[in-house]
Formats: C-alpha cells, sequence, structure tokens
C-alpha cells in the first residue's frame, strides 16, 4: 500500500471551520505502511466440525471464519451475533455454538445457517461444549460468580448450574462420559474430572502452571494446553501421569484435532492458526505477528513501542526491525492504551479489571501497578502526577488520590498534554476538552474543538497542532485550536474495531498517534494490524 495524501479541507461541521488556513497554505503529507501485522486480529479458538472442515474465531474483528487447513486460507465468514466470540464448539449435526464472554450470551447455528440465542447468563463466561448426547455446556470466566451451566440447546428451557466451579476455558467431555475442564482463572493448575448429572467433581491432575484448554483425540488419549508455561501436555486420565508433548512459544489459546488427529492451535498473541507437528515444530497456517494494535509511544532513543492485549512490540524506528515482543503473562497487563513515561510505559487495561501499570520495557519489570479502576481507557504523565481517563465513572482523575479533573464524560478516552494544558477527548460526544491551563483546572472545563466522530488517541506535534485519530471516519486530523482551522492528514486508515455488546466502546485497542523527533507520524491501525508512517511535505 503507498499513497500520497494531499488534502487541506473545509471541515464544515468541525468547530464552525471553513477554508484552509490563514495563508491559503497546503498541507502535505505522504502515508505508508509501516509495517503489517497478523493475518487475523485475535486467534483465540479452533475448532474441526463433525465433516472435517477447520474453522477459528477471530475475536477482535468478532468472525468465525471457515478455513482452509492446509493454505489458512478464508472460504467462509460468519458474522451474524458473533459479536466478540470467544470459543465454539459442534454437535454431532452440525450445529455451531458459540460463547459471547462478555455480556454472557450463548448462540447456536443450524447447518443451514439459521441463528438463535440459547442462553444469556449475565455474566463473564468463556468455554462451550456439546456431548454426544447433544447437551450443551458453559462455565464462568475470571466471575465472582463461579459455575458451570447446562444449557436448553433451544433455549426454552433455563439453564441449569451442574456446580458451582467456574474459571475454564475450553473443556471436552471423554469417552468415559464425564467433562474435563482446566482451571483457567481460579488459579489451581488442577484438571477437573465432573460428573455433569450429579455435579460431583475430582481432580485428576495438577501441577500445571495456567491450564487453558483440554482436548481428546479421536482415541480418548486427553491433551492440556497450557498457557502460562506453555507446553502440550498429554495426561493420563486414570492415573493422572502427565508426558510433555512440546514446548510452545507464549501466547497459545485454544486448540483441537483433525479427523486425521493432526493438531491445531490458535496462537493469541502473534495471533495465527499453526499446525503442530509430532516433532514439536510449528507449522504456520495463517500470517502471524502484531494484532489489534493500539497505544504507540516513540522513545528518546528510537524505540517504538506498539501495545497489544496479548504482547508489546518494540520496533527500531530507524530500520524498522522487531527488536522484542514482551507477553502479557509475563507480568504485563493487557494493554489497551499505552503513553510515555520517560524510559517506562504507562499501560491501562480494563479487559478482566481497571488497572494501570507503570512498565520497564528494559528490565521487563512492572515498577507500579495500580488497580481498582472502574473502566480506565488511558492514562499520561501530567506534571508530577499521572492522569487516568475512566469511562466507568465519566472523569480523568489523578492517579494518586482519584480527585477528579473533569466530570461528566460519556466516553473519555484520548488524553494529551502541551506544557501545562492537558486535553481530553470524548469518544461518545466526539468533543476535545481542555481540562486544565497554564496548571489550573479549569472549572467549567472548555471545548477545544468539536463534531468529531469517535476521536481516539490525541497527541500533539513538534509545531504545537493537535492531532487526532477520528475512528469514526477513519482518517487522522491536524487542528490549529487558535486558529480553528483542521486538515486531513490521512484517510482511509484501517482503524475502528467495534465493540461488542458489554464492552468499552474503543474495545480492546484505542488507535493512536505518535510524533518522532523529525516530526514524521506513526499511526497504528487496529482493523488492518498495521502502523503507518505519515510524513510531512515528502514522497516516497
Amino acid at each position: 500500500m503507498k499513497h500520497t495524501v494531499y488534502f487541506c479541507l473545509a471541515m464544515a461541521g468541525l468547530s464552525g471551520i471553513s477554508g484552509c488556513s490563514s495563508d491559503g497554505e497546503v498541507e502535505q503529507y505522504t502515508t505508508k505502511v509501516w509495517s503489517r501485522g497478523a493475518a487475523l486480529n485475535a486467534a483465540v479458538s479452533l475448532n474441526f466440525n463433525p465433516n472435517g472442515e477447520m474453522f477459528a474465531i477471530d475475536a477482535f474483528s468478532s468472525r468465525i471464519l471457515k478455513m482452509d487447513q492446509n493454505s489458512g486460507q478464508v472460504l467462509d465468514i460468519i458474522t451474524d451475533s458473533v459479536d466478540g466470540a470467544a470459543d465454539f464448539d459442534f454437535a454431532i449435526d452440525g450445529t455451531m455454538y458459540w460463547v459471547l464472554p462478555f455480556s454472557g450470551k450463548v448462540y447456536r447455528r443450524t447447518t443451514s445457517g439459521v441463528v438463535s440465542l440459547v442462553a444469556n447468563l449475565n455474566t463473564v463466561i468463556d468455554g462451550v461444549t456439546v456431548n454426544a448426547e447433544n447437551r450443551v455446556f458453559t462455565a464462568s470466566f475470571a466471575s465472582s460468580k463461579d459455575a458451570l451451566w447446562e444449557l436448553d440447546p433451544f433455549g426454552i428451557i433455563p439453564p441449569r448450574v451442574v456446580v458451582q466451579l467456574g474459571g475454564f476455558d475450553a473443556f471436552d467431555f471423554g469417552p468415559d462420559g464425564y467433562l474435563y475442564a482446566p482451571d483457567y482463572s481460579n488459579g489451581t493448575g488442577q484438571i477437573y474430572k465432573i460428573n455433569v448429572d450429579t455435579g460431583e467433581v475430582k481432580v485428576i491432575a495438577d501441577g500445571f502452571c495456567q491450564p487453558i484448554s483440554a482436548k481428546f483425540n479421536s482415541i480418548g488419549e486427553l491433551y492440556i494446553l497450557d498457557a502460562l508455561c506453555p507446553q502440550m501436555v498429554k495426561v493420563n486420565i486414570y492415573t493422572g501421569e502427565k508426558t510433555l508433548v512440546a514446548n510452545l512459544e507464549p501466547g497459545v489459546d485454544n486448540f483441537d484435532f483433525n479427523p486425521q488427529d493432526e493438531m491445531f492451535v490458535a496462537f493469541n498473541a502473534n495471533s495465527y492458526i499453526g499446525k503442530l507437528n509430532p516433532d514439536g515444530s510449528v507449522t504456520k497456517i495463517t500470517r502471524s505477528g502484531f494484532a489489534s494494535p493500539g497505544g504507540v509511544v516513540i522513545r528518546a532513543d528510537d524505540s517504538l513501542f506498539v501495545s497489544g492485549v496479548f504482547a508489546m512490540r518494540r520496533f527500531d524506528l530507524v530500520s524498522g526491525e522487531s527488536k522484542k515482543t514482551v507477553y502479557t503473562n509475563d507480568g504485563m497487563i493487557p494493554a489497551l492504551s499505552l503513553s510515555g513515561d520517560g524510559q517506562n510505559l504507562i499501560i491501562t487495561s480494563n479487559l478482566f479489571g481497571g488497572m494501570v501499570q507503570i512498565w520497564n520495557p528494559d528490565t521487563g519489570v512492572a515498577v507500579e501497578t495500580h488497580a481498582n479502576f472502574k473502566q480506565p481507557t488511558n492514562a499520561i504523565r501530567f506534571q508530577d502526577n499521572i492522569v487516568v481517563a475512566d469511562m466507568g465513572i465519566g472523569s480523568v482523575v489523578k492517579l494518586t488520590d482519584r480527585t477528579p479533573l473533569i466530570e461528566g464524560l460519556k466516553v473519555p478516552a484520548g488524553l494529551a498534554a502541551k506544557g501545562n494544558d492537558l486535553y481530553v477527548g470524548d469518544w461518545k460526544t466526539g468533543i476535545i476538552w481542555k481540562v486544565v491551563e497554564a496548571g489550573v483546572v479549569l472549572n467549567p472545563a472548555r471545548i477545544a474543538t468539536q463534531n468529531l466522530v469517535q476521536p481516539e488517541g490525541i497527541a500533539f506535534d513538534n509545531e504545537g497542532k493537535l492531532l487526532v485519530v477520528e475512528v469514526g471516519k477513519k482518517r487522522l486530523l491536524r487542528i490549529d485550536l487558535e486558529t480553528n482551522t483542521s486538515f486531513v492528514v490521512a484517510q482511509d486508515l484501517e482503524i475502528g474495531l467495534t465493540a461488542p455488546e458489554g464492552a468499552t466502546p474503543t474495545w480492546v485497542a484505542m488507535s493512536s498517534v505518535a510524533v518522532s523527533k523529525s516530526g514524521t507520524l506513526y499511526v497504528t491501525g487496529d482493523v488492518g494490524n498495521v502502523i503507518y508512517e505519515i510524513k510531512p511535505g515528502v514522497l516516497y
């Protein structure tokens, strides 16, 4: 992809802006894809239907894909009611069931394509499995409501609690008719054998770091995918004996067997589907790389950092070379947004609890971690404190004492500081607010500019102009707040993943912009898994 942008548009709906600039100069920018990541936004689950056809969930783009298991070619796309699906399974007649973790809903799709709601459990869930008798089960996940439920496939009879035990990601029925479930989110590292009729639970194996998925092959052998170690392990269901099958790269999520008992694994961090070979190697079926990029930071040493939910990448800004990947299992929280703090990075997370973390990318150690935010979207260093945009309370607050600097916002998202002035963008209303001026909190806050469509990342360039990633129009704007003029710097950007029900509107990645010392801009594209390089006044 390579194109040149020569835009100086009259933004009639943007703060009453009209015309280009006071002297009529035309802004020239050239945009190119600086780096492209994985083919999928979030490869979190895969499964084979009774006909031996492979399907995979691309969670962050809310798609279930039918794929060629050899080439990775997408043969069909299912989107109806998928809405951030996390796991799925097939009944013996080919009916597909899937779970929506954030809304707590379970859906089914017949082989003729008819979709219907099976259950709404109103809590975070994950994992679904169907046994040979067409009985459907799902479980709570990272939730205070621990439970394993049996569901009526037709959604008529209310869900039945099998046992007050949950925290399972992916589970399976064995040849003996029992359900085998790995304890992922509750931290025991145990594998449970559950009688789904009586609720009796027995631990058959333990000592796993963080087991995430359990599957049986065609001859009744149990395999466990351990996310934290990470490993594939074979378990004897009678003795609990464990046999290491393969050591794997970080970011494993789910797996399944094809009819020939060949094993395929979904890797969420590098977002690809891979075939696990008998010698322990992995053949990539789809392109791997960074996925759903959000925050972008350029450090003084020309290191460029890009955040994702499952991993953070470090690039050399000059060469473009990928230098290091840090995975969230390494002690780093899942990142919705990212900002710079000297040598450190400030990470904001709200996927499974509201947290802000100061991370040292050189040592790979968390300097500080602050919890108990309601639904934070962004955090930056401002003066002698860190300020946090928290959608859950509609405010921007100080990290130290949670003092609000502005209240009554709908979806506070982008934060930017210019000297002792602080700005926040509201994704919902399209307003950029000036919150602090010359170190003094404005009461009331002042509208800096408005009529934007879903603004996410904001920053000031080297000339003091405000840059806004306007996700709703898939473009980057440059706004002179003093003269109320606006220029389209780049358009038709691959940005704006749509959030499912129950999730933050900015979803898993807040498309952001960073400015290098030379004035070159870098923008993350969460839809296309791209990093854009945008140069002023230069042709490639």
